[in-house]
């Protein structure tokens, strides 16, 4: 009986290797396409570094006067804190909330203007605020066009917004290292740079709540 040529015993095991080689690259090339795919619904749907919000005007729930996206003096910064009442994370970032709250009140120059926005009615959210001892102004969204215009689909956020209402930096989700601590506080105090129209930012981490 003839002996099989060397290559046609080995060509089974070849055909083995490329498949197994093209199952890896195929499977790399879709996780490649799913967090491209994430990235771009990311950046259509949640707050960015460069997006343009919409200024109105409001009261808080103490009845004063504010506008939002418009700050009152040049250079000024707007620092938001979106919430839920009933989200976790949201009362999980509360204390983080509250520590840059207390560093940027120590800042003179620019101005930072702090303010919680609640996505969820102003009676619920009033007893909320008691309850946790919030700080800072807090307000509702006076129309619903505002929460898909300043994209509050997920809790909590944390935006930063220059005088014009530009954001400087956007985050969703928890507040979870002292990097990203620094980058809000960075965001918030840190001289314009207006040949650049915006600082740096991070534009989506964390685990959302809903």
């Amino acid at each position: 009986m003839r002996a099989q040529p060397a290559f046609g015993r080995a060509f089974p095991w070849v055909l083995s290797v490329l498949a197994a080689a093209l199952v890896v690259a195929l499977g790399q090339r879709q996780r490649d396409l799913s967090r491209a795919y994430d990235r771009l619904r990311e950046w259509a749907t949640l707050p960015h570094t460069g997006l343009q919000v919409p200024a109105f005007t409001t009261s808080t729930l103490d009845g004063a006067p504010v506008t939002i996206g418009a700050a009152a003096a040049p250079e000024a910064r707007q620092v938001l804190f979106v919430l839920r009442t009933g989200c976790p994370y949201c009362l999980a970032t509360l204390p983080v909330w509250q520590r840059i709250a207390d560093s940027v009140r120590r800042v003179a120059t620019p101005q930072v203007e702090l303010y919680g926005i609640s996505l969820d009615a102003a009676d619920s959210t009033k007893a909320y605020v008691r309850a946790h001892h919030v700080s800072y102004p807090v307000l509702t969204f006076p129309d619903r066009k505002f929460v898909l215009l300043y994209r509050a689909v997920a809790t909590p956020e944390t935006v930063v917004l220059d005088d014009g209402g530009r954001v400087l930096y956007a985050r969703t989700g928890l507040l979870d290292s002292a990097a990203v601590l620094d980058s809000v506080f960075r965001a918030a105090t840190a001289p314009l740079r207006r040949a650049n129209t915006v600082l740096p930012g991070t534009p989506v981490a964390g685990r959302p709540g809903r």
